[in-house]
This record gives C-alpha cells, sequence and structure tokens, in this order.
C-alpha cells in the first residue's frame, strides 16, 4: 500500500503469504452424475506429500473421465498446476480433469514464490457392483471321514462343525473357514449334531436318548431330562419370540407336537398333534423380522411323521403375545416338495439352496430367492448370484451367515458322497461402508 503526503514518501511493508496446503477439496456435481456432490474427502498432510481422498467411495461404475473439481487454499497461491498422466495443467478454478488415472499429482507454490507443496488426489469408487453375489472356495475338505452325520453353525464369533462318523462324534471350529482345529472335547454321544441350532445364546440339540442338550461353549454339555414329561425331543427348529422351539413326540400316543423352552429347565407344549403337513425332519428353517417389524419364522419342506416329502411352508407370526401359524402351500401350489434344503434370511429376502426332490433328484446349484418372506420363489439370476464352479448339488449340508454378513455352506451330501467342503459368498453392497 502506497501513500503520498506533501513531497514525502512512506511505504507500508505487505506480508506475503508462504502458505501453500489446500484447506478442501470437492467435486462440482452436474446433471447426469448428482453424487460427485455428495463425497466427502479427507485432507492427510504427510510430511513430504499429502493425500486427498474420499473415504467413502462412489457408487459402483461413476464415471472420471470429466471431473470439475474445487479446490480452496489456505491462502490464495502464485500457481496450482495439476498433473493427470502426462498432461500438465494449470488450474483456472473452472478446469475439467480426467481421474481415470490415478493419483492426479497437484503442485502448489505459495505466494511467497519459495514455499511448495505436493499434492496426490484419489477419488474413490466402489468396484464390486454391489447387485453381485461374490462366491469362493474356501477349504476343499475339513476333514478326511466318513460322514455319517454333520452340521455346521456360526456360534460365539467362530465356525462350528460337529461330525460323527464310525467312530465317534468330532468338533472342528475355525476363524476363517479356510483353516480348521480339531478340539478335544469330551462330547455327548447321544447327541444327534443334524438337529443342532443356535438358541438363547447356547447350542442345542435333541439326543438319541430322547433328552435335550445344550452349551454355552461347545464344550461343556448338559441336558433337560423328558422323561419326566413322557416325551421324546425329536429336533430343533430355532429360536423365535424369546424361546427355543422343539419337535416333541409323546411315549403315550405317539404324536408330534411343538413344545418351547425359554430356560433349558422345562418345557411348555404348544400345539395340538402337529398336523400331517408339518414336517419333523430334514426341514429348512430360518426366522427374522419382518417388514411389518413383527417376529416372522418360517419352516419349509421335509418330511412328515408317515416320511412323506412334503411342499408345505410354514410361516409363523408373533403378534400381541400370540403365535399364528399358516401353511402357504394352502394357497399358493406351485412350490415343489424339497427335503435337505437350506434357508437363510439374508438382505431384506430369503434366500434358499439345494435339497432333494420328490423324485430323490438333487436340486440343481441354483440359489432361489423369495422376496416377499416365503410366499413365492424364484431362481436367482445366475449373473449376479451363482456359486462357484467347483461347488457340486448336494443336501443335507449346512447353510448360514456369521455376524459381518458371510455366507457359508459348508458340507453336505450327494447321492454317492459327503462333502466337507466349504464356501463363502457375499453381497457386494454389504462390504460398503
Amino acid at each position: 500500500m502506497v501513500a503520498f503526503a506533501a513531497c514525502e514518501r512512506a511505504v507500508t511493508n505487505v506480508t506475503v503469504s508462504s502458505d501453500a496446503k489446500l484447506a478442501s477439496f470437492s467435486l462440482r456435481a452436474n446433471d447426469s452424475i448428482p453424487q460427485y456432490a455428495t463425497a466427502v474427502f479427507k485432507i492427510e498432510e504427510l510430511e513430504d506429500t499429502g493425500k486427498v481422498y474420499n473415504a467413502d467411495s462412489l457408487k459402483y461404475l461413476t464415471p472420471l473421465d470429466s471431473v470439475v473439481p474445487y479446490f480452496r487454499f489456505n491462502s490464495t497461491p502464485a500457481l496450482a498446476r495439476a498433473f493427470v498422466g502426462k498432461d500438465t495443467i494449470d488450474l483456472t478454478g473452472n478446469d475439467t480433469l480426467n481421474f481415470t488415472v490415478q493419483p492426479v499429482k497437484l503442485f502448489v507454490v505459495a505466494a511467497d514464490l519459495k514455499t511448495t507443496r505436493w499434492y496426490n488426489i484419489y477419488i474413490n469408487v466402489h468396484q464390486i457392483d454391489p447387485n453381485l453375489f461374490t462366491w469362493r472356495q474356501l477349504s476343499k475338505a475339513i476333514a478326511d471321514k466318513n460322514i455319517e452325520q454333520q452340521k455346521a453353525l456360526w456360534f460365539n464369533h467362530k465356525l462350528y462343525w460337529f461330525v460323527r462318523d464310525a467312530l465317534g462324534l468330532e468338533v472342528y471350529t475355525s476363524t476363517d473357514g479356510a483353516q480348521w482345529q480339531r478340539e478335544d472335547w469330551d462330547l455327548p454321544e447321544q447327541l444327534n449334531v443334524s438337529t443342532l441350532v443356535v438358541a438363547k445364546g447356547k447350542l442345542a440339540g435333541a439326543g438319541t436318548d430322547g433328552n435335550l442338550y445344550f452349551s454355552s461353549d461347545g464344550e461343556w454339555w448338559n441336558y433337560v431330562d423328558l422323561s419326566d414329561y413322557d416325551v421324546k425331543c425329536e429336533n430343533l427348529l430355532f429360536e423365535f419370540a424369546d424361546s427355543l422351539w422343539l419337535i416333541i413326540s409323546s411315549n403315550t400316543d405317539k404324536a408330534y407336537y411343538l413344545a418351547t423352552t425359554t430356560d433349558f429347565s422345562q418345557i411348555i407344549l404348544e400345539s395340538d398333534e402337529l398336523p400331517a403337513s408339518f414336517p419333523v425332519s430334514d426341514f429348512a428353517a430360518a426366522t427374522f423380522i419382518s417388514r411389518s417389524y413383527r417376529p416372522r419364522a418360517i419352516v419349509i419342506g421335509g418330511y412328515s411323521a408317515d416320511g412323506l416329502i412334503l411342499n408345505s411352508r410354514w410361516s409363523a407370526e408373533e403378534f400381541d403375545g400370540l403365535i399364528r401359524w399358516v401353511d402357504y402351500s394352502e394357497s399358493r401350489f406351485n412350490f415343489q416338495p424339497v427335503a435337505g434344503t437350506q434357508v437363510v434370511y439374508y438382505n431384506d429376502m430369503l434366500l434358499m439352496l439345494g435339497g432333494m426332490d420328490a423324485d430323490n433328484k438333487l436340486r440343481s446349484k441354483h440359489i432361489y430367492q423369495s422376496e416377499d418372506e416365503g410366499l413365492t420363489w424364484t431362481a436367482a439370476d445366475t449373473l449376479s448370484n451363482a456359486m462357484s464352479e467347483e461347488f457340486s448339488p448336494r443336501y443335507r449340508h449346512s447353510f448360514f451367515a456369521d455376524d459381518d454378513d458371510n455366507l457359508y455352506v459348508v458340507g453336505g451330501q450327494s447321492l454317492t458322497k459327503t462333502f466337507s467342503d466349504v464356501y463363502t459368498g457375499k453381497l457386494g453392497e454389504l462390504d460398503f461402508e
């Protein structure tokens, strides 16, 4: 600043900024790609070169070839220059940059013409189709055994695989599905491992002696003596309405009933004699919260007490403390009989895999899905949800999800062999932050 007074000259010193740092970085939206404006960028001032990036990636297939960025600096720089591939661009504030090759490098010269700063700029875009399930094999075989019974579950933040062969009952555990460790646990020989479920924070299963067995850790087991009730525990369904649901048979009339327990100390009868269309073995079962925010459960297919393969889909809903059961097959007939299939509630839909049909033929390895809570079913699009090539059709396998929404398929059997392989899959969008 210069001022004149009479014949004397007065000069005020001008301070020139030495700050070359970037204050913020953002993208300008356009009519075709409004999501540009939603990206929030973080600036990390590293010792030699700053790093700029969006932690929450833009949606899959967002184009980056014509991006209009907005740079704001702590102080107006003397020069801001972008290096885009082999091109060098002196920024004007209205530039369109190509971010298909990253990082785009930013060189800043402060107003003092001495201080400089470099930045590497990244625009992250999701590389996975959000509608795509990615499946892969984790293990070809957990153990080389002549398997008679098996069941895998997710319990206490680990994978458990219970297996019975001619030598007895064993359990293997894993944290990743690829590496498995045999546990030296004293397991109850009466345990029917194919009936195992996770309920009320415990592992629970029916015993060949008719009792209900349970464990808090898989190593130490106790049981509920059902002889006092003059019944036998035949199978287990799931945890539903704050109770473990059992299928029991009466020693008196040999009929089958539903019963529950909340504390593994006593059981409560919950039904009249089960209808012939309600399964007692080789069914699929799952629980979930419906779109109306009510607890729901479904039991699919299986064999009746008379050994008939079923096409039933029993749905249960809890409302005002009451449980209402409905068989969807009474109104929707286009569901084929199936036994040994498995079902999982996942990302607001039911997924069903495997099983045997009424002609004793294995169903294909296609995954079926229901978006109306089990009323109707369609084959999943194989372009978006198909099992890996190594997978063979099977039934009596295990199919479940872990705490991080990873799906697992473990073991099972075909008409000629048994499996102990392990597969995992996940929907792309569930990996997004």
